[in-house]
């Protein structure tokens, strides 16, 4: 912190130097306007700003009049130019001063020669003020100049003196006021950190940090809460450091402001111990992001050079090397560092095409140049670089610096060097050549051309410098090549190699290889040619060989499917599409056609099978045969014929075909069945004549012979495909009739059985029926006799009394008389179940009869009363009857209770299946029948269950003989099969089933009431 005393001692001191100042100022005043010599002071924009009285003499203008012009107006233009160099070097501060002669113009025309010296003037802070000139006139004296005075000298020292000294001070002021750029603190820190604080916070805290001073004296911790969280540690520790080893603080860091920015900061600072033990820092921090960005963006400039190839190098105005890259240290093999500062010319020991000062006169006028240079590289040897220099302004649009980017184009001289060589040795070949060659301008006229290519088309040098390559071109090939040649002249592609044919001297044409390309400069076609007549006519006999060999395994080919396809296919329909769709396109035929010859009820070809263009009718169809037709005779004895040209044809058949059919030409193959039915084979052209070869005809007589043989295996299948499905419908009639018999005889003997049975137990059944009466009658007077013992001998013996004790007399009386009601139940069920025997049988009823369906049901569920109660784990099966109201129904009785036996016993054992299945199914087993007449004098009769249910695989054969679902031993596989044939085949009716796996099934038995129309013969 600056103390007042401080303060005030510096203003003293402050004082003092003005005061010197003015002394100063005035003796230096005197001595400009008395100087022998001119004196003028310029701005650095080349404006007088004051000129003294000598100065003026010289020039011929006085001091006003100057001060309007700049020493640019004054120079004569001749010596402009070197004085602006050496000038804008004095601006630049890239030298302190220069001398030269030069002429002035004055302000009367005439022309003063001058010597001149140009100081530059520096302001306190050591930055470009202005310029001062000494000027010495030696119009008349060439070469004197006038010394300046020696108090002159001093006096000029002295104020220099004063003033560097007074900007010091200033300067020290200024500071100490608070006005420099960044921010100055003193710090005062402590062994507790919590008593450290800022003393002392210049104004440009609010700049830098955006806080307040007077916030962050309160409270140091606000300052530090902005350093950047990865900077904080290195921060701590750089002031750690610094503690301990007591050299200078210095660091750099980021900070987040309040709004949000990110800075970098720079800091610097001192330490001091205090009596108290504190550390006293007095420090600045400056705000650096612009010099950081600065620094990134130099940076990755840099990078961008140094990743350049070429080399790329920065010299200032006298040539003195301020950067390379590294492109350039590859180049020539030294670093930077090591070429820093030195003489390019001399370092490189550059050659240069013409005088450097010529070069330099043009590059300064235009601001570039290019040439091509020769340097020496660190190893002795030399390159020669493509070298472009461009001149650097700075914003005053003086010249700064000259840059110097250099190409290696050591390579590219020594490819021309070689080219030279070559071309010599190409004038050479191209006479030699063994191969036409020949140079062709873009209108086709021959420029140059070799003895070989005169000898391929048969004319001389002279001559063919008369034509154009189009006049021996031949003219199918023109086209083509005047498009490619336009292609490679417009650059769309460097070459192209065609065949084509030249027309020779001799109008014969011959042909050749040619290979055409544009020349370097792109100024006129190089044509190479090669004859190529030899190896064409070899091509040319090989492709003939080919085409045969082609057409020949084409049709062993077509003639091997045929084959393969007519043996593996038994279908006559589809033999005969194979072979007319094969010949039409193996042979690229218009029209293919297969006819077969009808006799009855006239003579007709029919045409079966067609194949065509699309574009052609369709011909299929019947075709009257002319009477006395000579072809058709032809045909008849199996010979083959055929027309190129029906139009041209005398015949008058063949002109006859043509105006009829359309057809221009037509090949006839006839061929014969086994039964001698007439087949042809057609083959014709529509639009063109056809000269029919003699390798087609072979090609057709193989194909007829295979078509015969296959004809006669698919009438031999034929024939047996119907002989076998012959012995099927009579295996399967045979099966039929079996299983009905089998079935007929169980039931006619199962019918015997039951009424055999039936009739042996009613005679006692109706023996204990008819006594049971006269029982009751004497065991009534037996009873009123005892009654009448009782009355009148109420005090029987003890031997009676002990009898009727023992007998139980009284229960006797009692239970008597219910035995004998229990007895006449017992004759009625076992009446009714003699009764149910005789209607199951129907033995007495086996022609058609009216019968009621509802009692045959019941019959049927009456012997199947014992598999309906509970069994095991399944408890009774429930049966639920909704009956219509049904007529009586003619039927076969015994044969349909069969049918009801069957599929009631299916619907038990799916039930008893389903139990099985699932041991602890909680669902009750129920059956139900339900009864119905249908419209169309027809009743059914519909029975499902909840059982099993059946696969959809078995339901497709449930009715087939022999096929049951059930396990070996279980079924027989006639149930089902005789079911169906009672209700379809024997009573015209109906039976079909329903079945989902898991839910159950449901059998419909649909049967007609009346059976007059189908069994007339079999009614009573």
């Amino acid at each position: 912190m600056v103390t007042r005393s401080q303060l005030v001692a510096l203003q003293k001191e402050y004082a003092e130097l003005q005061n010197r100042l003015q002394e100063s100022e005035t003796l230096f005043q005197i001595s400009f306007s008395q100087a022998p010599v001119g004196m003028v002071q310029c701005g650095l924009d080349g404006q007088i700003w004051k000129a003294n009285q000598k100065f003026c003499e010289i020039v011929g203008y006085t001091g006003e009049e100057l001060r309007s012009r700049s020493f640019e107006d004054l120079t004569h233009p001749e010596d402009l130019n070197v004085e602006l160099v050496w000038a804008r070097k004095l601006v630049n501060a890239e030298i302190d001063t220069y001398s030269l002669q030069k002429r002035y113009l004055r302000k009367d025309g005439a022309i003063a020669r001058v010597s001149l010296r140009v100081d530059l003037v520096r302001d306190g802070k050591g930055l470009a003020h202005s310029v001062m000139g000494f000027i010495t006139e030696i119009t008349h004296a060439q070469g004197r100049i006038d010394p300046i005075k020696d108090e002159v000298r001093q006096e000029k020292a002295e104020r220099e003196r004063a003033e560097a000294a007074l900007h010091e001070y200033e300067a020290r002021f200024e500071r100490l006021a608070k006005t420099l750029p960044g921010m100055v603190y003193q710090y005062r820190q402590y062994l507790n950190p919590t008593y450290d604080i800022f003393t002392y916070i210049s104004p440009a805290c609010r700049e830098i940090y955006e806080l307040e001073p007077e916030a962050v004296l309160n409270n140091c911790q606000l300052m530090w809460q902005t350093i950047h969280p990865e900077d904080s540690p290195g921060f701590a520790h750089s002031f750690i450091c610094a503690a301990q080893t007591g050299k200078e603080w210095r660091y750099q860091w980021r900070i987040i402001t309040a709004s949000g920015q990110l800075k970098w900061l720079q800091g610097a600072a001192k330490m001091s111990p205090q009596p108290d033990g504190a550390m006293l820092w007095d420090g600045m921090v400056l705000d650096i992001t612009d010099r950081k960005l600065v620094d990134d963006s130099m940076r990755q400039q840099i990078e961008m050079l140094d990743q350049a190839n070429d080399s790329i190098l920065i010299r200032d105005l006298n040539d003195y090397i301020q950067y390379w890259n590294q492109g350039a240290e590859r180049l020539y093999g030294w670093s930077l560092t090591e070429v820093k500062g030195q003489y390019i010319h001399e370092f490189l020991q550059t050659s240069f095409p013409e005088p450097l000062p010529k070069i330099m006169t043009s590059f300064l006028r235009d601001g570039h140049w290019r040439g091509e240079l020769v340097h020496t590289k660190r190893d002795g040897t030399q390159v020669v670089v493509d070298s472009r220099w461009s001149l650097q302004r700075d914003e005053q649009n003086h010249p700064r610096a000259i840059l110097e980017i250099n190409t290696d184009i050591s390579d590219r001289k020594q490819a021309e060097l070689a080219l030279k060589n070559s071309e010599a040795r190409f004038r050479t070949t191209f006479e030699q050549a063994a191969v036409g060659v020949a140079h062709v301008d873009f209108q086709g006229r021959f420029i140059r051309i070799n003895q070989r290519f005169c000898d391929i088309v048969g004319y001389s040098k002279a001559e063919m410098l008369t034509l154009t390559f189009q006049e021996i071109t031949h003219s199918e090939d023109l086209d083509l090549d005047w498009e490619l040649a336009q292609q490679v002249k417009r650059e769309q592609i460097t070459h192209y190699s065609i065949e084509k044919r030249y027309i020779r001297k001799d109008n014969t044409w011959i042909w050749v290889n040619l290979t055409v390309a544009m020349e370097q400069d792109g100024s006129y076609w190089i044509s190479v040619v090669e004859d190529i007549s030899d190896r064409k006519k070899a091509e040319a006999a090989r492709l003939q060989s080919e085409a045969q060999l082609r057409e020949k395994v084409e049709r062993e080919e077509l003639l091997n499917r045929l084959t393969s396809q007519i043996r593996n296919s038994l279908d006559l329909d589809r033999i005969l599409e194979t072979v007319v769709s094969e010949l039409q396109r193996v042979l690229n035929l218009d029209r293919c056609y297969f006819l077969w010859h009808q006799t009855e009820p006239i003579s007709v070809w029919s045409c079966i099978q067609e194949a065509k263009r699309p574009t052609l009718d369709r011909f299929l169809g019947e075709y009257p045969i002319p009477e006395n037709s000579f072809l058709y005779r032809r045909l008849i004895e199996g010979e083959i014929v055929w027309c190129d040209d029906l139009a041209q044809s005398p015949d008058l058949d063949w002109h006859t075909v043509y105006l009829e059919y359309g057809f221009r030409a037509i090949l006839l193959v006839p061929l014969r069945k086994s039964n001698g039915k007439l087949g042809v084979i057609c083959c014709a052209n529509s639009g063109e004549t056809r000269p029919w070869k003699l390798s087609e005809i072979h090609l057709l007589e193989a194909v007829r012979d295979c078509m015969e043989i296959a004809i006669f295996q698919a009438e031999l299948y034929k024939e047996a495909t119907a002989r076998s499905q012959e012995l099927e419908q009579t295996l399967k009639k045979l099966q039929k009739t079996q299983t009905q018999l089998i079935q007929s005889e169980k039931m006619a003997g199962l019918g015997q059985l039951v009424a055999g049975i039936a009739h042996e137990i009613n005679n006692p059944v109706s023996f204990i029926f008819g006594n049971i009466i006269h029982a009751r009658d004497y065991l009534s007077d037996l009873l009123a006799v005892v009654e009448l013992y009782d009355q009148h001998y109420p005090n029987p013996g003890p031997e009676i009394l002990d009898k009727a004790n023992e007998v139980d007399l009284e229960f006797l009386k009692e239970d008597f008389s219910k035995l004998l009601d229990s007895m006449e139940q017992g004759a009625i069920r076992i009446r009714e179940i003699v009764t149910s025997l005789r209607t199951f049988s129907r033995y007495d009823e086996a022609a058609l009869k009216d019968v009621d369906i509802h009692s045959g049901i019941e019959s049927s569920l009456m012997i199947l009363k014992n598999r309906l109660d509970s069994q095991g784990n399944r408890p009774e099966i429930e049966l639920i009857r909704n009956y219509g109201t049904l007529p009586m129904v003619e039927c076969f009785a015994s044969e349909l209770n069969q049918v009801f036996i069957n599929i009631l016993t299916n619907a038990i054992d799916a039930i008893d299946e389903a139990y099985s299945r699932q041991s602890n199914r909680q669902e009750p087993g129920k059956i139900w029948i339900q009864t119905q007449v249908l419209p169309g004098d027809r009743i059914a009769i519909q029975i499902k269950d909840n059982g099993c249910g059946i696969s959809e695989d078995s339901l497709a054969r449930l009715f087939d003989p022999f096929f049951t679902t059930k396990p070996i031993g279980k079924g027989t596989g006639l149930g089902l099969a005789t079911s169906y044939q009672i209700a379809v085949d024997r009573h015209k009716g109906g039976l079909q089933c329903t079945s989902t796996p898991g839910i159950g099934s449901e059998f419909i038995i649909e049967l007609p009431i009346h059976q007059d129309q189908f069994h007339k013969d079999e009614k009573r």
